[in-house]
């Protein structure tokens, strides 16, 4: 037993493994870049599912990966170990507090790596969320959990956009809980699950309609009451056709041909054909006309649920503890100052 106890002890271990895990993922980053395909779709799914289930399928491109978490592994049960052991020495012997330190910057190496790990086994990643502004989306993989598109703010340059903040609202079980801005590597994080802005852009929601002289804005499936008149906007059909027995169906999902169905109150219904405004179709005796066409903003979002993600936020904030601690308070403060006023730090 002390004998594997002095194995993973050795800081000799320690380096051999971190040279290794170089040298593992130096090769991997080849492998992976002459094979983009196949791997572009790794941050679309949780690490680990992943690698059970599509890895194992190419283990000619994916083998490098398994050798690369058993190595991993090792490191981090070393470093453990290591930790353990002069947390030891440190009681034992009533080592001045100093000592401390580097064993700090071990821990919140340990936190984060454990959050690395909770957060390839567990969660969920979905992208190209596509949320309309001023309705409620349900967040996938969750329990009564809506979300809302608020506001789009997209500052351009010559370049296209350079600045895009996005507003949304979060509601849970139909109560708000709050309201807040993504903008760009800024996710806004909520009870685990993080927004991510992935893209944004216009979409036609529905018409603008003259009936009679009275105009106004209406969605597509929905109700509306201009002047004296009562309708409908009834099924709509991308590529209008009508087949043998007089039936109307669309030949495909493309808008072709769109045309929409315009229904009375009274029952009765016309074809309206959106392709270009200024078409009209009389329905129970009024002129409906196309003035034209009603759009909204709407933005994709990620949103990826990472239970891992406080791990890694508190054991980073540990390890930069430690860190401080040591460049400080520890043996290399006189050379951490003085770096410091070479790079004109202080």
């Amino acid at each position: 037993m002390k004998t594997i106890w002095k194995f993973f002890c050795s800081t000799t271990l320690t380096v051999v493994l971190a040279f290794v895990i170089c040298v593992v993922a130096g090769w991997g980053s080849i492998v992976t870049v002459a094979n983009r395909h196949f791997f572009e779709k790794v941050d679309a799914d949780i690490f680990l599912p992943w690698l059970y289930n599509h890895g194992a399928e190419r283990l000619d491109l994916t083998f490098w990966i398994y050798i690369l978490v058993v190595l991993i592994a090792l490191f981090g049960l070393n470093t453990f170990i290591c930790t353990i052991d002069k947390l030891y020495r440190i009681v034992t012997l009533k080592l001045p507090k100093r000592a401390f330190y580097p064993q700090i910057i071990h821990i919140g190496f340990l936190v984060a790596l454990l959050g690395h790990l909770v957060g390839s086994a567990a969660g969920f990643r979905t992208d190209q969320n596509i949320l309309i502004e001023g309705r409620q989306t349900p967040v996938p993989r969750t329990e009564g959990m809506m979300v809302r598109l608020d506001n789009l703010d997209t500052e351009f340059g010559p370049r296209g956009p350079e600045k895009v903040r996005t507003t949304i609202t979060l509601f849970k079980d139909g109560k708000e809980l709050r309201s807040a801005d993504i903008s760009v590597n800024s996710p806004v994080i909520e009870d685990g699950i993080a927004f991510y802005h992935e893209g944004q852009g216009q979409m036609t929601k529905g018409v603008i309609l003259d009936v009679d002289g009275d105009q106004g804005e209406v969605e597509f499936g929905m109700a509306f009451a201009l002047g004296e008149r009562r309708m409908l906007l009834g099924e709509l059909y991308p590529d209008y056709a009508v087949d043998r027995s007089g039936q109307a169906y669309s030949r495909s999902n493309e808008y072709r041909n769109p045309v929409q169905v315009v229904i009375d109150s009274s029952g009765e219904s016309g074809l309206l054909s959106l392709g270009r405004p200024g078409s009209s179709v009389i329905v129970a005796g009024a002129t409906v006309r196309l003035v034209g066409y009603a759009t909204t903003e709407y933005a994709v979002l990620s949103i990826h649920k990472d239970p891992g993600v406080w791990f890694m936020i508190v054991g980073s904030f540990i390890l930069v503890v430690g860190m401080i601690l040591l460049l400080f308070a520890g043996g290399v403060r006189g050379q951490g100052r003085e770096l410091m006023k070479r790079t004109g730090a202080v």
